[in-house]
């Protein structure tokens, strides 16, 4: 694959669609205990987000049961990949919208969107902790690879929607970079 390497936040969101595509196809997954300990800054490429939100933080952390993670609500800025990402508060709080585990991409399984990203992890919001208002958030399945192989400072993903048993829909691809470490008092 011919690629321009290494990838930057910004040249990586200036690439565009089948670019990203060919990355996801072609590079390695991150590794969960790489990513754990940090925030990372995100951009949705997609009209779809223009209503869930353009950009947002990731965190990821590892315990005894694996990796996870969780997304953190930022303010948009209309500077989309540029600008600031400030966090979200209410009651003193930054704002979280959606938790999800780091897993293995299904090895076996009916759902055909998942074949080409065998290799990749998957983040499964399919989880207990997305409660109330996040409820909807289950549906959320990502793929995620390393743009620069071996590099954790840079992740892009595929976001689907799984609304039925066996297929999921394409949501957007999206950039993760400029990582920054949790904060100490960063609760999981």
């Amino acid at each position: 694959m011919t690629t321009e390497q290494p990838w930057t936040f910004e040249s990586l969101a200036q690439a565009g669609r089948a670019t990203f595509e060919q990355i996801l196809c072609h590079n390695p997954p991150p590794d969960p205990a790489q990513l754990a300990g940090y925030a990372y800054k995100g951009w949705n490429d997609g009209i779809v987000t223009y209503l869930t939100g353009r950009k947002f933080k990731k965190c990821f952390w590892v315990d005894a049961d694996g990796g996870h993670g969780c997304n953190l609500v930022i303010a948009y800025d209309f500077k989309e990949y540029r600008g600031e990402w400030n966090e979200v508060s209410l009651f003193g709080s930054t704002l979280r919208a959606g938790f999800y585990d780091v897993q293995e991409v299904p090895q076996t399984t009916p759902i055909a969107e998942y074949v080409p990203y065998k290799p990749l992890k998957l983040l499964n919001y399919n989880v207990g902790r997305n409660t109330w208002l996040n409820a909807p958030l289950r549906l959320i399945r990502d793929v995620v690879a390393l743009p620069n192989p071996g590099d954790h400072e840079l992740v892009l993903g595929k976001a689907h929607l799984q609304l039925l048993p066996l297929s999921l829909v394409f949501v957007s691809y999206f950039v993760l970079g400029m990582r920054e470490p949790l904060a100490a008092d960063f609760a999981h």
